[in-house]
């Protein structure tokens, strides 16, 4: 699980701008550049950064030692982040495999192949949740944390309420 909390870190970095953290209790409904995805992330609309670039859609909100990623990428950009695979399937062997990965449950969203899990890192928890969709792009939903106590105690809480609020709102 620590190869894709790097991942989402080289990714978003990609999209670099300053980062507005949000404070605990707001929460809003982020939609990707084109409006593929949207979810629910623990921000106001405000603070909810969306970025554009060759394709790939990014969102990020950041909210005390807490950071949540949704991004949109073509599959062939999958391993030019460092993600392992570019398919669902090989993204999941890999996390399957991770020592780090406390579970792994596969899902549809939206009518969509998808899988979630929940791992540790080494400076924190993170969580995935990937959809294939069906045009060589796939989904992905990142939530990981700083380590610190507070943060890990509403990791769980935030992932399950951003990936049950996921949806594929124009393929």
């Amino acid at each position: 699980m620590s190869a894709l909390r790097i991942s989402t870190a080289l990714l978003f970095a990609v999209f670099a701008s300053s980062v507005a953290v949000a404070q605990p209790g707001e929460w809003s409904t982020a939609q990707t550049t084109y409006g593929t995805v949207s979810a629910e992330v623990p921000c106001a609309k405000e603070a909810v950064q969306t970025k554009e670039r060759d394709g790939t859609e990014a969102v990020r909100c950041d909210v005390s030692g807490i950071t949540v990623y949704l991004f949109v990428l073509k599959n062939e950009m999958i391993p030019a982040f460092g993600f392992p695979g570019s398919t669902i399937a090989e993204i999941k062997q890999s996390i399957t495999k991770d020592a780090d990965t406390v579970y792994l449950t596969d899902v549809s969203v939206s009518g969509y192949p998808a899988f979630f899990s929940e791992g540790r890192a080494s400076d924190g928890k993170v969580a995935i949740g990937v959809v294939e969709l069906d045009d060589g792009r796939t989904v992905m939903l990142n939530v990981q944390t700083d380590g610190s106590e507070a943060a890990d105690a509403e990791f769980s809480s935030i992932f399950v309420r951003s990936w049950e609020s996921l949806q594929v709102t124009k393929p």
